[in-house]
C-alpha cells in the first residue's frame, strides 16, 4: 500500500519579504530664477525691436543682437577647431542679411576643411534672396570634390528655386549656369546629380 509524504513547511523556512524603502516626498528644491544681466536685457531689446524689419532684401533683420551674433561667429570662424567653425556658420544661419550672407560665402570658397565648406553650403540656404556672387559660388560648389559639399550645394540650390516665383531671372542663372557646369572636365557622379537637378527643373 502507498504512502503519502507530506512535506511541512515551518514560518522560519519560508523566504522574508523583501523590505521596500518608504516613498518620500522629497524633491529637490530648484534655485530661485535670476534677472538677466544689463547687457542681456539690452539685447534683448534690441532684438524685440529689429526682429522682422527688413532690411534693403526681404527676410534680412537687423539690430544689437543680430550684429552681436554675427560678429561673435565672425570670432568663432578663426577657430583651428573645424567644429567650432561649423557652429559658427550654422549660428549665422539664424540671422540672414547682407552680412552673414558674405561671411557664409567665404567660408564656402576658402575653408579647407570640407564638413566647414559643406555648412556653409547649408546655412546659405537661409538667404532668402542671394546675390549673384553667392548663386555662382553655390553652383561651384555643386562640383566640389567633396561629395557633402556637393549634396548641400544643389539643396541649396533646390531651396531658392522652389522660393523662387516660377521662371524668376534668379532661377534661370541658377540652371543656366548648372548647364555650363556641364561643360566642364566631371565626375561621373557629379555629372548625374547636375542632370538630374535640371532634368527636375525643365520647363
Amino acid at each position: 500500500m502507498a504512502t503519502a509524504t507530506v512535506l511541512y513547511f515551518s514560518a522560519r523556512s519560508a523566504p522574508p519579504h523583501p523590505i521596500r524603502p518608504p516613498v518620500t516626498d522629497a524633491r529637490p528644491v530648484a534655485p530661485a530664477p535670476r534677472a538677466p544681466t544689463e547687457r542681456l536685457q539690452a539685447l534683448a531689446a534690441g532684438f524685440s525691436s529689429a526682429s522682422g524689419q527688413a532690411n534693403g532684401e526681404a527676410g534680412e533683420i537687423s539690430g544689437p543682437i543680430v550684429t552681436e551674433q554675427i560678429n561673435l561667429a565672425g570670432k568663432e570662424l578663426q577657430s583651428p577647431d573645424a567644429e567650432m567653425r561649423v557652429g559658427a556658420l550654422q549660428q549665422l544661419a539664424a540671422y540672414p542679411n547682407k552680412e552673414s550672407e558674405g561671411i557664409l560665402l567665404r567660408a564656402l570658397q576658402t575653408d579647407r576643411d570640407e564638413s566647414v565648406r559643406s555648412a556653409a553650403a547649408e546655412a546659405l540656404s537661409s538667404v532668402s534672396k542671394p546675390g549673384k556672387s553667392t548663386v555662382s559660388a553655390v553652383v561651384a560648389a555643386s562640383a566640389d570634390p567633396s561629395g557633402q559639399v556637393r549634396t548641400h550645394a544643389l539643396m541649396t540650390l533646390e531651396v531658392w528655386v522652389e522660393r523662387e516665383p516660377y521662371g524668376s531671372a534668379r532661377t534661370k542663372a541658377i540652371l543656366e549656369q548648372l548647364r555650363q557646369q556641364l561643360k566642364r572636365r566631371l565626375k561621373v557622379s557629379t555629372r548625374a546629380d547636375i542632370r538630374d537637378f535640371l532634368a527636375d527643373h525643365a520647363s
